[in-house]
C-alpha cells in the first residue's frame, strides 16, 4: 500500500522528534498542517510530497475584509448597496465559475511540488483516481478505487443557498480540527493543548478554498463558494496579481484567522480554477504549483513513464 503523507508525518513525529520539546506555536503548526492534509485527503488519498513530514504552520491567513457598504436613504427611499472592488471581483468569479462546463468525465491535474511532480486523474462518475508521481521518493503510480467523492456526491453534500452554505463550511471545518488535533494529541501527547483561534470567518475561508481547489466540485458549487467569500468578512482580493510563474492571477487572502501562519491562493482569472497555493508559517513554508487542470473523455497514460 503506498505510503501516505499522514503516515510519513506519523512516523515522524512518533519515531524521532517524542523527546523534543515544542516550540511556541509548534501544536498549532501541527495541527493546522494535519487539517489541511484531512481536507485533500477526502479526494486525493495518496501522494508524497517533498514537505510531507515536515513539523510546522501552514494554513490561515492575513489580508484586508470586503464588506458591502449600504448607503443611507431617506424615508421612502430604496437603499442602495456599494460593493468593494473584492466583492466585485469575487462576483465576477462566481459568475465564471458557473459558466464552467462539467461535461466530461476525467479531471487531469498536474502540479509541481518540489521535488515531486505529480498528475493526478479524476474519474467524475465513480471517484476513482490515478496518482502519477516522479521524484522525492514519491510511488511512481497509486491507484485509489473511490479515493474521491464523485461530483455528484460533492453536489448532494455542498448547500447553493449562502445562510446553509455558511452554516455547512463551519461545522465541517470543526470536524476537521478535531481530526487534526485528536491526531496531534497521539503524536505528541506531552505538547501544549491545542486551542483554534480561528473566527467562524476564517473557518469559511479555509473551507472554501479547499473545496475550491477540488477538482471534482461542480460548477454551480464553486460558484457558490466564490459568492459566499465575497460576503465574508476578512477576505482580501488582489485583482491584478501573478503567481510565481508569472502568470496572471487573482489573489486572495484572509486577513481573519491565526497570528501563526497565511494562506495566499492565486486563481485564473478565466477559469476560476486554482494556480498556486502558498502557506507560510513559524517554522514551514510550502507552495503547491498547479501547472494545469484540464478535462477529458479519455483517461490519459502515466505522463512519467518514458522519464
Amino acid at each position: 500500500m503506498p505510503t501516505t503523507d499522514e503516515d510519513l508525518l506519523r512516523d515522524l513525529l512518533r519515531g524521532s522528534t517524542n523527546d523534543l520539546a515544542l516550540r511556541p506555536g509548534g501544536a498549532h503548526a501541527i495541527v493546522t498542517r494535519q487539517r489541511r492534509r484531512q481536507v485533500r485527503r477526502r479526494f486525493a488519498a495518496v501522494g508524497v510530497t517533498g514537505v510531507a513530514a515536515a513539523v510546522a504552520l501552514t494554513v490561515a491567513e492575513s489580508g484586508a475584509a470586503p464588506q458591502a457598504k449600504p448607503s443611507l436613504a431617506g424615508p421612502g427611499q430604496a437603499r442602495a448597496v456599494h460593493l468593494t472592488t473584492g466583492q466585485v471581483v469575487l462576483d465576477g468569479l462566481a459568475v465564471r465559475a458557473a459558466a464552467q462546463p462539467d461535461g466530461k468525465r476525467y479531471v487531469v491535474f498536474t502540479e509541481d511540488r518540489a521535488p515531486t511532480k505529480q498528475t493526478s486523474v479524476y474519474d467524475r462518475l465513480t471517484g476513482n483516481m490515478w496518482v502519477y508521481q516522479q521524484g522525492g521518493g514519491a510511488p511512481p503510480v497509486a491507484v485509489v478505487k473511490h479515493g474521491s467523492p464523485t461530483s455528484a456526491e460533492l453536489a448532494a453534500k455542498l448547500p447553493a443557498n449562502q445562510a446553509a452554505l455558511r452554516a455547512f463550511l463551519i461545522k465541517d471545518a470543526n470536524a476537521d480540527d478535531a481530526k487534526a488535533a485528536a491526531f496531534a494529541r497521539r503524536s505528541r501527547p506531552h505538547a501544549a493543548p491545542y486551542v483554534d483561534t480561528r473566527t467562524s470567518n476564517g473557518k469559511v475561508f479555509d473551507q472554501a478554498i479547499d473545496y475550491l481547489y477540488m477538482p471534482l466540485v461542480p460548477s454551480a458549487q464553486r460558484s457558490a463558494m466564490f459568492k459566499l467569500l465575497a460576503a465574508t468578512p476578512g477576505v482580501q482580493v488582489r485583482p491584478h496579481a501573478r503567481d510565481s510563474l508569472g502568470r496572471p492571477a487573482i489573489m486572495l487572502r484572509n486577513s481573519d484567522g491565526p497570528v501563526y501562519g497565511t494562506t495566499t491562493v492565486f486563481e485564473d482569472p478565466a477559469t476560476t480554477r486554482p494556480l498556486e497555493e502558498d502557506f507560510a508559517g513559524v517554522s514551514f513554508t510550502g507552495k503547491d504549483v498547479f501547472k494545469s487542470i484540464t478535462f477529458t473523455n479519455t483517461r490519459p497514460a502515466d505522463p512519467y513513464r518514458h522519464n
